[in-house]
């Protein structure tokens, strides 16, 4: 009996530390939640019915984990942001371009220390070569696009084109630095290098960077936007905050010039 006993206390301590022991699954579950809940309270201003917000998307160990959409994509119909939401990302669009120029050298179809005349003869010549290298790295001495555009009359919530960029650069007399001398950030370097990449290829840098970026990636919810009437699903309207007023009218839109359309619903573009 007593031999009995001691086996059968010593099988219910067992089940009883088998029981108590949290699996490493809900460990993981649990640590994971926590880390959403954090995630959430990090972005509660931003999920009001009358606030923009966000879409987040979280990756860990190359495994999608978390993804969620806060506040409005559109104040004026109400709409949320969703992970399914399509975002404008600005200028992250130069890594593309200058990711292009790359896989054209790779191509042995241009180099880097080309002279930029070499592919845009519209570019006067002003003594020292431009090179594609200034253009990437923002060296190149150009005058900004948007400056020069305003100057010749176009106002700041105008439509211009790759071909009026092109053309105010073209008339441009010096530069504001000799190439390689100074670091400027440009807008202008980039809409070159967008237009180099067209005329090497004979594709569009849209065209360009989804069969040969995009596509490749499985980056399938990201393009550029390369024609302003196009309709684009679930887009994001980009707002920035205004003095006075409260609820939705605390907000005004803002515009932006980026081109690249990015959905955050896999954890990637």
């Amino acid at each position: 009996m007593v031999a009995r006993l001691t086996l059968f206390a010593v099988a219910m301590v067992a089940m009883v530390a088998l029981t108590a022991a949290p699996s490493h699954s809900q460990v993981d579950v649990e640590a994971s939640q926590d880390r959403h809940r954090r995630i959430d309270a990090i972005f509660a201003p931003w999920s009001g019915p009358n606030t923009p917000g966000c879409a987040v998307g979280v990756s860990r160990s190359g495994v999608v984990e978390y993804v969620r959409g806060y506040g409005q994509s559109n104040l004026e119909h109400d709409v949320p942001i969703t992970p399914a939401s399509v975002f404008h990302v600005a200028s992250i669009a130069k890594q593309f371009t200058a990711f292009s120029i790359g896989l054209l050298v790779e191509d042995g179809l241009l180099s880097l220390d080309d002279d930029i005349r070499q592919y845009l003869p519209e570019i006067p010549d002003y003594g020292r070569p431009i090179t594609i290298s200034n253009l990437i790295h923002h060296t190149s001495g150009l005058r900004e696009q948007g400056q020069i555009l305003n100057l010749a009359g176009w106002r700041g919530d105008d439509l211009y084109t790759q071909a009026d960029v092109l053309w105010a650069l073209s008339r441009q007399r010096s530069l504001n630095f000799e190439p390689g001398t100074e670091i400027v950030y440009t807008n202008a370097a980039y809409s070159l290098l967008a237009l180099i990449v067209q005329r090497v290829s004979g594709q569009s840098l849209r065209a360009f960077t989804e069969a040969r970026i995009f596509q490749p990636l499985g980056m399938d919810a990201t393009y550029l936007r390369d024609d302003h009437n196009e309709a684009s699903l679930d887009r994001v309207v980009g707002y920035q905050a205004r003095a006075g007023g409260g609820g939705a009218s605390a907000f005004q839109t803002s515009t932006t010039t980026g081109q690249p359309i990015c959905r955050p619903r896999s954890g990637t573009c």
